[in-house]
C-alpha cells in the first residue's frame, strides 16, 4: 500500500498512520497476544478517543457520526485495513468484546461498544467523560 505522504490537511489520520507503523510484525506461529494488548493500550494512551472499527460496519460508522454530531474527533483504527488489524481484533476479543466492533476508549478506558456509548449519552454522562479526557471543549 503507498501511501499519500501530502495527507497533512487530515492530521488526525497521519497521527494514525504512524502509530500503525510502529506495530510489530509477527513471524507465521509467534504470539502476539501480549504484544497486541501493549500495541492497543499504546494506541488509546496517546489519543482522548480511539474507535477501533471495520471499514463496513455500520454500527461503527454511527458511533464516529455520533461523535462527529458532538464536535469530537476521535481516531479510528479501521482494522480490516490495517497492518496487525487482524492481532489487534483478536486481542479485542479476549478482553471480552462481543461483537468485536466497535471497540470505543475514552481517556485510555474501554468504554464499550455502541450500546454502551449510546447508553452513556442518553444518560447524559458521555459528554462529561468526553471532557474530562479533553477529546471535548465547552
Amino acid at each position: 500500500m503507498k501511501i499519500n505522504k501530502q495527507a497533512v490537511e487530515y492530521p488526525q489520520i497521519t497521527r494514525s498512520w504512524k502509530l500503525l507503523f510502529s506495530l510489530p510484525i509477527y513471524s507465521k506461529g509467534q504470539s502476539c497476544k501480549t504484544t497486541s494488548m501493549d500495541s492497543i493500550s499504546n494506541m488509546v494512551s496517546k489519543n482522548p478517543v480511539v474507535v477501533f472499527s471495520n471499514s463496513s460496519c455500520c454500527i461503527s460508522h454511527t458511533i464516529r457520526s455520533l461523535f462527529s454530531d458532538l464536535g469530537v474527533n476521535p481516531t479510528v483504527y479501521e482494522l480490516d485495513e490495517i497492518a496487525g488489524g487482524s492481532e489487534i481484533e483478536q486481542a479485542l476479543s479476549q478482553l471480552g468484546r462481543n461483537p468485536i466492533v466497535p471497540a470505543v476508549y475514552i481517556g485510555g478506558e474501554l468504554v464499550g461498544g455502541a450500546n454502551e456509548v449510546i447508553s452513556l449519552h442518553l444518560g447524559g454522562s458521555l459528554k462529561p467523560k468526553l471532557i474530562n479526557a479533553g477529546a471535548l471543549w465547552v
